[in-house]
């Protein structure tokens, strides 16, 4: 049976609200660092693009951490799989002729409104927009990565 009741709070959180229900803090909780690793192999082009300049600007705020790099490469492979689905509904329109000849909507439509949605989660799973930045908790002081350069190809 899975966990019951709301998330637990992130012990930041807690820390930056005062600690209001004075419960003694997790004394163990793994901090684990900001970065990032190198974008997955099997991304294509667009998407390793976007995993590397989404990941540069969250570790830059202090919010991708060095775990993060499955919901980031998700994120990015959802991003190009909406950018393709777009590109071809601009070239073929959103109706295409189905086998009896009449206009049918084209499959990409679909393709595109599951990449649409994939994204808009991931966005939020990530802190990427507005609505979900206050939900966010970054750290504070982020401290330099010795491989960064190596990891972003930065020089």
């Amino acid at each position: 049976m899975g966990a019951r009741g709301p998330m637990k709070e992130p012990t930041a959180l807690k820390i930056l609200k005062g600690n209001p229900g004075h419960k003694p803090l997790p004394p163990n909780e793994p901090r684990v660092p900001v970065g990032m690793v190198a974008p997955p192999k099997h991304l294509g082009t667009v998407a390793k693009r976007e995993y590397r300049r989404a990941g540069m600007a969250l570790v830059r705020y202090g919010v991708l951490t060095l775990v993060d790099h499955v919901a980031l490469a998700m994120y990015a492979d959802a991003y190009q799989r909406w950018v393709e689905s777009s590109e071809l509904l601009n070239e073929t329109g959103q109706l295409i002729r189905g086998r009896d000849g009449l206009p049918v909507a084209s499959p990409a439509v679909k393709v595109q409104a599951d990449a649409w949605a994939r994204v808009v989660r991931s966005l939020d799973a990530l802190g990427m927009t507005p609505a979900a930045r206050p939900r966010v908790i970054a750290q504070t002081k982020v401290e330099p990565v010795d491989w960064w350069q190596e990891v972003v190809g930065v020089e």
